[in-house]
């Protein structure tokens, strides 16, 4: 039987393609896995290659191997991404990495030992050694996918066997040098967990693919996800052409990736080696009063607009689909969260720290706005990449330089307003502002400040008064009504409206949408979102507990309006916070201080998927105590109810 069955076996038509993504993506997102060393980049990578073999989908199930030919797709395009990678991290930079950083994770020596030794093969014995062992092909195969010979392979295997066993002794002496020796371990050459002594081989495959599987694919929705991105795909799959050969994919043309994976197997199997203890003093937290709001009354002021076109709509984020009826909240969250995704870096302008993410995906790119720190003050600023692994590593845009200026602003919102093909971008800046941009990719192309109120509004003036202050603003539209929350200090949430054809001018007056019994910041960072296929609305809001550690409490109404009604928002049971996260790669965090949820749209609904959602969240890494403290990290969860 051909790899993938005979031709006829891989279907016609969308049926048939349903049934090739629930047979292989686990495996191909298992494959992704290895080669990129990042969980939501390898289910972005293992969707990306199937959509593209859906577009030619009649081609692809004619050939001799229609899983393989996904494969080269899959690794090819990996190929490219590990390149990139590669040529913005030293090898120097990852050996550093991996001998400073102490950790309380009970495997933390085995994991710095396997991956020291694998960072210093070669690539071809490394390619070599992952290949045999942990992929478990054949010299014969190896040799095809690298495209050398069989005497190379055996040649270069073995000598990468000797050399990776000897590399496990260097390691164990590198990290008893820079880490804390645990009780009762022995500090001679043999402490390591892996028989390096042995002369079998045995236990190499063993070693290596219990840190390759680090993670359970969530197959339902990750279907869901691919087959609602290929309906949406314009046309369909194209036809072959008359006469068109069958495609028998070559595995040497492989070689590129697969030498990737096994490189990239080195960042996989040292995740687990990061950790991090967090404290925060801060006020309790009470219980909330939340009523339905009335309806704010139409304010006669109007500010003229005049919005450019944008030529190029912009396109959904790779997340699952909405619309199954068995798609529902849960009533209580599990989320697991790698390590943070971007962290603190100091640039020419002086920025220390970024904060207050908000996030689009547009065009094949994530678009990150945040809230920049420095000695001079908050400001704006925004990172695009195409991948989160490369979040770090992407350059950084003050949005002081464009018309948006200097002075101080902070915790930026951004989402796509359909009616007039313009993004918008909110943000505090003494009043609540926003400006507008025709093109998302142009950091300078952004309007000067404009803003939503004529001054302070007389209810939150009242309820500033004495020490007050008003923060974070939110915007989300519903079919004929675009409404602003905004917040005080004292447990306040604030709504105005505006018509959807006025926005954004005309904004009321504002009403208490809600209010905490007490004086904490129970609504503080708000966001409201538009739950897909459930005909309710989610509010988010940043919380304390009684230890002073942050989380976030939820609400769910029917509309924008309220009531609210609690769904987690406790500090045993909250909608995100530190009892109800695992870190497979070791903990960094106990405060999740404020997050915005992962959208499947861009639009000013403000749409996200209950089947499987993603929070990049702001969390506090207290080994730090200045603007380092501020790291984002994401966020994906791990008990949805969809089926």
């Amino acid at each position: 039987m051909r790899e993938g069955g005979q031709p006829g076996e891989a279907g016609a038509g969308r049926q048939g393609f349903a049934a090739f993504v629930t047979q292989h993506a686990r495996g191909l997102d298992r494959l992704a896995y290895l080669m990129l060393g990042d969980e939501h980049d390898a289910e972005d990578l293992a969707a990306d290659a199937l959509l593209a073999a859906w577009q030619h989908w009649d081609r692809v199930r004619q050939a001799d191997h229609p899983l393989a030919y996904v494969r080269r797709i899959l690794v090819n395009e990996a190929s490219g991404h590990y390149r990139r990678r590669a040529r913005e991290v030293t090898l120097l930079d990852r050996l550093k990495f991996l001998t400073t950083h102490d950790t309380h994770d009970p495997d933390t020596a085995v994991v710095i030992d396997v991956r020291s030794a694998l960072l210093r093969l070669p690539p071809r014995r490394r390619a070599c050694l992952v290949l045999r062992h942990c992929f478990q092909l054949t010299e014969y195969e190896v040799a095809e996918t690298l495209g050398v010979s069989v005497g190379t392979v055996k040649s270069q295997t073995s000598k990468a066997v000797v050399q990776f066993r000897q590399q496990l002794g260097d390691a164990a002496s590198a990290s008893r040098k820079c880490c804390r020796p645990r009780r009762g371990r022995p500090r001679g050459r043999g402490r390591e967990a892996m028989p390096v002594e042995r002369q079998d081989e045995s236990w190499i495959g063993p070693l290596l693919s219990q840190h390759a599987d680090r993670r359970e694919l969530d197959l339902d929705a990750f279907v869901d996800r691919v087959m609602a991105q290929a309906d949406a795909l314009p046309g369909g799959p194209a036809e072959p052409a008359a006469g068109s050969p069958r495609i028998a994919p070559k595995r040497r043309r492989l070689m590129p990736a697969l030498v990737a994976a096994a490189a990239a197997l080195a960042v996989v199997v040292a995740a687990s080696s990061v950790s991090a203890v967090a404290y925060w003093r801060g006020r309790d937290n009470r219980a909330a009063v939340l009523e339905a709001s009335p309806s704010p009354s139409p304010s006669a002021a109007t500010r003229p607009d005049t919005p450019r076109p944008s030529a190029v709509p912009p396109s959904k984020a790779p997340l699952p689909p909405a619309g199954n009826n068995a798609r529902r909240l849960p009533t209580s969250f599990q989320w697991r969260s790698g390590a943070p995704v971007i962290s603190p870096r100091v640039d020419a302008s002086g920025v220390t720290g970024l904060k207050d993410a908000s996030v689009v995906y547009d065009g094949g790119r994530w678009h990150v706005f945040v809230t920049t720190v420095s000695s001079a003050g908050y400001g704006l600023g925004y990172l695009s990449f195409s991948r989160w692994s490369e979040a770090n590593s992407a350059p950084l845009h003050s949005l002081a330089s464009s018309p948006i200026g200097a002075g101080f602003r902070a915790a930026p919102q951004v989402f796509y307003f359909a009616p007039q093909k313009l993004w918008y971008l909110i943000y505090q800046s003494g009043n609540l502002s926003y400006s507008t941009n025709p093109d998302l990719n142009n950091p300078n192309g952004w309007s000067a400040p404009k803003d939503f109120y004529d001054g302070v509004p007389d209810l939150i003036q009242r309820n500033l008064d004495g020490g007050g202050y008003w923060v974070d603003s939110w915007v989300i539209c519903d079919d004929t009504t675009c409404h602003l929350f905004s917040s005080d200090n004292r447990g306040h949430l604030f709504r105005s409206q505006t018509a959807k054809a006025s926005f954004p001018n005309g904004m009321s007056q504002p009403v208490i949408a809600a209010q905490d019994s007490g004086q904490g910041t129970t609504f503080a960072a708000s966001r409201v979102y538009q739950v897909a296929g459930t005909g309710q609305y989610l509010l988010l809001s940043q919380a304390f507990g009684g230890d002073g550690h942050g989380y976030l409490r939820s609400w769910t109404a029917t509309s924008i309006a309220g009531p609210w009604t609690p769904l987690a928002d406790t500090p045993a049971a909250p909608f995100a916070g530190a009892g109800n996260i695992t870190f497979p790669a070791g903990a960094w965090t106990s405060d999740i201080v404020r997050g915005e949820l992962i959208r499947d749209g861009v639009d000013q609904r403000l749409t996200v998927n209950p089947c499987q959602l993603r929070l990049l969240y702001l969390g506090l890494d207290r080994r730090y105590q200045d603007n380092r403290t501020f790291q984002l990290g994401l966020l994906t969860q791990t008990n949805s109810t969809c089926h």
